[in-house]
């Protein structure tokens, strides 16, 4: 409704429509028929005012009238119906995002919501395990912050689409092959950590593209940077490998678990702190 009454003010002043009676006529012309009776009974003043009539219509729809347009119960709400939905992908995100932008940004102008407020109901809108993880990636990226204050909403909204985005990578993995006749090859038995550590062994040494180092120049294992060991023997790999966490290449070399190579760009001084960045 406020909507309409604004997009009307435009189409009289570009008709040169200024007289009162006018202004309320064709306001009542364009609702539909389910509304018309309503409008018409509504209480003009004497002599007619097209602001009267207005503010008469607005009473009629709750939340039209500025202030009480939103409360922080629709937060709550959309926090409610988005995981109960449960959001787990970036166009899920961005179109609960343009549902609750709007709500947030009044509530906080209006102070009626505290910027910690408006957080905590976009984060309560996802699963929890997803939900941690973007107020993880968050803080991460907003080290100065005081997480107690709550961050720039449009932070958050940053933060959700980088874990969305590792998630549906980590996700997507190739359909195991056919065989002529319909029959499915069953999938090969994973390598253990015996069969990487002596593919280790027995490779080259990699040089400085990422994942296939042993030694950093200070003698240091190039995957958790503990002294006394390589790679090939690093016990943090074998945990690693055995969460998921990271993969082996063909060639022998760590990577993350959707088998790109692990980007040197991440913050961290090693393999280890580059992989725990990205998850």
């Amino acid at each position: 409704v406020r909507r309409y009454f604004e997009e009307l003010e435009d189409l009289f002043e570009y008709a040169s429509i200024a007289e009162d009676a006018q202004k309320i006529k064709y306001a009542r012309r364009y609702v539909g028929a389910e509304e018309v009776e309503a409008w018409t009974v509504v209480d003009v003043g004497t002599p007619a005012s097209y602001q009267t009539f207005v503010d008469n219509v607005k009473k009629l729809y709750p939340g039209a009238e500025g202030e009480s347009r939103y409360s922080i119960r629709d937060l709550e709400s959309a926090a409610a119906e988005s995981k109960a939905a449960g959001m787990k992908t970036r166009g899920e995100e961005a179109e609960f995002y343009r549902w609750f932008l709007p709500m947030a940004m009044f509530l906080q102008k209006a102070q009626k919501a505290s910027k910690h407020q408006v957080c905590e109901q976009y984060l309560a809108g996802f699963p929890d395990s997803i939900a941690d993880r973007i107020r993880q990636r968050a803080e991460i990226q907003n080290p100065t912050l005081d997480p107690a204050d709550g961050f720039d909403l449009e932070k958050l909204h940053n933060a959700a689409k980088t874990c969305l985005d590792a998630q549906t990578q980590t996700a997507v993995a190739p359909p195991p092959p056919m065989r002529s006749g319909g029959y499915t090859a069953p999938p090969p038995p994973a390598p253990t950590y015996g069969a990487y550590q002596g593919a280790y062994q027995r490779a080259p040494y990699g040089g400085q593209q990422s994942g296939g180092y042993g030694y950093y120049q200070n003698g240091n294992c190039n995957f958790c940077d503990a002294p006394g060991h390589m790679v090939c023997a690093c016990p943090e790999v074998a945990k690693y490998l055995s969460l998921g966490r990271i993969s082996m290449t063909p060639d022998n070399r760590v990577a993350i678990p959707d088998g790109r190579y692990i980007p040197r760009s991440l913050p961290g001084r090693c393999m280890k702190d580059h992989v725990d960045y990205w998850h």
